[in-house]
């Protein structure tokens, strides 16, 4: 019923394994007052991201001799016989973030906040192999970066709440 892919279960074998190391060095500084019925915070975080990505350059199946036959383990361990080599990439970041809370009374309050936010690069967007397919008009080849720049974001919210005794809240709330 089932057939081994032999070849497929080599090349996986010999290029899964991801060599990544990422650090990460932040800091972070917040403020808070309260004046009356209004509270505000403010902060700031800096973050500075190194990564080291170890990363496959497979020899062009143009350039691999023909004394090999493509799709055999040989092929392959000729093809990714170069080994891997570091790639290196950093960025750093400032993020943002601040709020206000005012109670209009012991029941009603009104709370403001924005945020910046950050979702790093897949690690398999920053390690891995690089492919190539040369089936393909024109070729596609496929490179890991570990150069890729996080995605940011700005995160606003906006709540009216109602407090009801002894336990239970009203509120209407928006998210951008």
């Amino acid at each position: 019923w089932f057939i081994p892919d032999t070849v497929g279960n080599f090349r996986t074998a010999l290029t899964a394994p991801r060599g990544l190391k990422e650090q990460v060095d932040a800091y972070f500084a917040e403020a808070s007052t309260r004046v009356n019925k209004l509270r505000l915070n403010l902060g700031a975080r800096h973050e500075r991201t190194r990564t080291i990505g170890r990363v496959f350059e497979p020899i062009p199946a143009a350039k691999i001799p023909a004394i090999y036959t493509a799709g055999t383990i040989p092929y392959i361990n000729y093809q990714y016989s170069n080994g891997r080599k570091n790639q290196y990439g950093e960025y750093d970041n400032w993020f943002f973030s601040g709020g206000a809370k005012y109670e209009f009374s012991r029941h009603l309050v009104l709370q403001l906040s924005a945020a910046q936010s950050i979702l790093r690069p897949n690690y398999d967007n920053l390690a891995g192999v690089v492919t190539f397919d040369d089936t393909r008009n024109p070729p596609l080849a496929s490179v890991p970066n570990p150069n890729l720049k996080p995605e940011t974001s700005d995160k606003y919210f906006a709540s009216l709440q109602y407090y009801l005794e002894p336990a239970g809240t009203i509120s209407v709330s928006a998210y951008e």
